[in-house]
């Protein structure tokens, strides 16, 4: 489990979140090897406040898996 932060520093709590939640990826797949995670901060808003960018990379045999989520 890797987890990459960009312009973004995490409380140990989010991170032991985001641990937890990809974890969770094994109930779904069993032959997951690792999972690296990204968090980024590219720029605030004014009216939104700190929107974030996460990729989710799950290591599987064979296949390259990102899972994006923008705001």
């Amino acid at each position: 489990m890797q987890i990459m932060m960009y312009n973004v520093s995490l409380s140990e709590a989010a991170e032991v979140d985001i641990r937890k939640s990809a974890s969770a990826l094994d109930s779904f797949y069993d032959r997951i090897m690792g999972c690296r995670v990204i968090v980024e901060a590219p720029h605030r808003r004014p009216h939104q406040g700190l929107l974030y960018h996460i990729a989710i990379e799950p290591g599987v045999p064979g296949k390259e898996l990102v899972v994006d989520r923008e705001p």
